[in-house]
């Protein structure tokens, strides 16, 4: 989702990128929305409940919907890093509601990583705050990915079928 984002967003004005970034909050509302439906049980659609419990969202399958959660994620809060606007807080919650409900291992070991990173790029290029502010955001940063590394643990005990399938694909790959 990345680079597909930034192909598209180097091409563009100034001016076209911000109605870009427009569509894709409004986009991200729609998705995250719908995916908060299926947690409450409200979607109406034929695939209800098709993963079981598990969000998908209007992504189909609940990886890419996690996949799609942390590009959401990242771009909303160096958005609301920039911009100070609550609407994006009110967002990235939504959008860790919606992750927890895909149960996608992946998607938290990436989200983890990317809240690093996020906070690294963020703190080295722009933040202009003082050491203790740097501090919180480093401390929650490494907050983020210790609750990752307890869903991962969590979600890989709940489903072991998902993490011995993937491990025999590794071992007969290596083979």
């Amino acid at each position: 989702y990345f680079a597909l984002f930034l192909v598209v967003s180097l091409g563009l004005k100034r001016e076209d990128f911000k109605v870009l970034l427009k569509y894709f909050f409004a986009s991200a509302w729609i998705v995250l929305g719908y995916g908060l439906m299926q947690i409450f049980d409200l979607d109406f659609l034929f695939w209800k409940n098709f993963f079981g419990n598990r969000v998908f969202s209007t992504l189909a399958n609940p990886n890419f919907f996690g996949s799609f959660i942390v590009f959401t994620s990242v771009l909303t809060l160096f958005s609301f890093l920039i911009e100070k606007k609550k609407s994006f807080i009110v967002l990235f919650i939504l959008a860790i509601i919606n992750l927890f409900f895909t149960e996608s291992k992946g998607a938290w070991l990436a989200f983890a990583v990317s809240m690093v990173l996020t906070s690294g790029t963020y703190i080295y290029f722009f933040a202009k705050t003082s050491k203790e502010n740097k501090n919180k955001i480093i401390a929650i940063s490494l907050l983020c990915l210790l609750i990752a590394g307890i869903f991962v643990s969590y979600f890989s005990i709940k489903r072991m079928q998902s993490v011995s399938f993937r491990l025999s694909t590794w071992r007969a790959t290596w083979d």
